[in-house]
């Protein structure tokens, strides 16, 4: 109400800050408030993810990954019989026993 009463003793330069400062809050408040929310929730996701691979890539983990790799590198060469399997595991269907019933 004090604005409106001395509008026309203030420079042009500040009427159009007090413009500003009326019209600039209606956009400003809304764009702030998801621009918050949002970069609250990639630091979130950041943080959960270097918490992540600090947990699961760690040098023990690697190394306990790589030893049972080899492990089974070597059961492979050494005994090929367990990791091929075998055509006799299996037997057909006999079509014509089933056509005649």
């Amino acid at each position: 109400m004090w604005v409106e009463e001395g509008i026309d003793d203030v420079t042009p330069a500040i009427r159009r800050w007090m413009y500003l400062a009326t019209t600039f809050a209606d956009v400003a408040c809304p764009l702030m408030t998801y621009g918050f929310i949002f970069i609250g929730g990639c630091i979130l996701v950041g943080v959960f993810i270097n918490t992540y691979k600090s947990i699961v890539f760690t040098k023990e983990t690697i190394e306990v990954g790589m030893k049972h790799l080899r492990k089974r590198g070597s059961l492979y060469i050494h005994q090929p019989n367990l990791v091929i399997s075998r055509h006799d595991t299996y037997t057909l269907l006999d079509m014509r026993e089933e056509m005649e019933v």
